[in-house]
């Protein structure tokens, strides 16, 4: 059985219901549940949110239902390593594997939006949260926090002393400057 169907069921709602909650038409559950279309990206993790699982978990690409075993690796690990009755090891699933890098990359990926999303440096919560939602893999989300904590780091250094990073860090204030049409750093400030 579908798991969105099975989810949406063991709640017992209905695809109405449903629907208004994350958003989307009932035709669209009743699609989803048939598997006759798969949803956004974004609509996966409304999903997730509203039943309370992991994106992986109503993919199917995990069996992992519960969202606490992302929060700790080593029950994450007691969760879905298979013992060896001839070993003294463990053996995970590539499937769960992947479920966890996927998890781990959401989680980040949600709480640098939210931080940026209440920092001074926004001026339309809207259109960030339109770009957010046009986000469509992990890996995009991946890329996006990797970039994000490149750029912190290289802030804190440059910020510390560190002559190199001080020099990078002044390149990137000027293209983020230029590309936001501030005139210096300033104009930010007076801006808030």
């Amino acid at each position: 059985m579908n798991r969105i169907k099975k989810l949406r069921e063991r709640q017992n709602i209905g695809q109405k219901e449903l629907a208004q909650k994350i958003g989307v038409t009932q035709q669209a559950i009743s699609l989803y549940e048939k598997g006759q279309r798969k949803p956004k990206f974004e609509t996966y993790i409304k999903l997730a949110k509203f039943f309370n699982v992991p994106v992986t978990y109503i993919t199917g690409m995990s069996d992992v239902k519960d969202m606490k075993v992302y929060d700790n690796f080593d029950n994450w690990l007691e969760h879905v390593a298979v013992e060896y009755s001839d070993s003294k090891g463990a053996k995970v699933a590539r499937n769960e594997a992947m479920a966890l890098a996927r998890e781990i990359t959401l989680k980040q990926f949600d709480a640098l939006f939210k931080a940026v999303e209440y920092s001074d440096s926004v001026t339309n919560e809207k259109e960030l949260e339109k770009l957010r939602d046009k986000i469509s893999s992990s890996s995009e989300m991946s890329d996006v926090v990797f970039l994000t904590g490149s750029t912190f780091q290289l802030a804190l250094k440059a910020k510390t002393g560190d002559g190199k990073a001080q020099k990078a860090y002044n390149q990137i204030n000027k293209i983020i400057n230029n590309y936001f049409g501030y005139d210096d750093e300033e104009e930010i400030y007076e801006r808030l």
